[in-house]
């Protein structure tokens, strides 16, 4: 991890990728607490900090949570998240936005 380095590693396709997943509101609550960001587009110092200050969460919980954004991560736009990924209690705008349009798409989930 070099000085001023990114979890996307600058390489423009992510870094797209993942600003439109922004603008279209379809950035899951990766890290716990803090909703809309999206470590992708972060530097990996702004990454650590984030998660550090994130709130603390039992272990199971945690690896639930790990879980559900790899599947939301992994079948992206083609397949419909679960809506475990967001936090129904927060009142971001982005996070309300997600869950609207998860619950716009069928229920069919499909295995990793």
């Amino acid at each position: 991890m070099g000085h001023g380095s990114h979890t996307s590693d600058n390489d423009p396709h992510i870094l797209e990728q993942e600003k439109q997943r922004n603008l279209e509101g379809k950035t899951p609550e990766i890290i716990p607490g803090t909703p809309g960001f999206n470590p992708a587009l972060a530097s990996d110092s702004e990454a650590a900090i984030r998660a550090e200050r994130a709130p603390s969460m039992p272990m199971e919980e945690l690896q639930q949570h790990s879980v559900n954004i790899i599947q939301h991560l992994h079948h992206d736009a083609a397949h419909p998240a679960p809506d475990e990924v967001h936090n129904p209690s927060s009142d971001s705008e982005a996070v309300q936005k997600n869950m609207d349009h998860s619950k716009q798409k069928t229920d069919v989930h499909h295995p990793l």
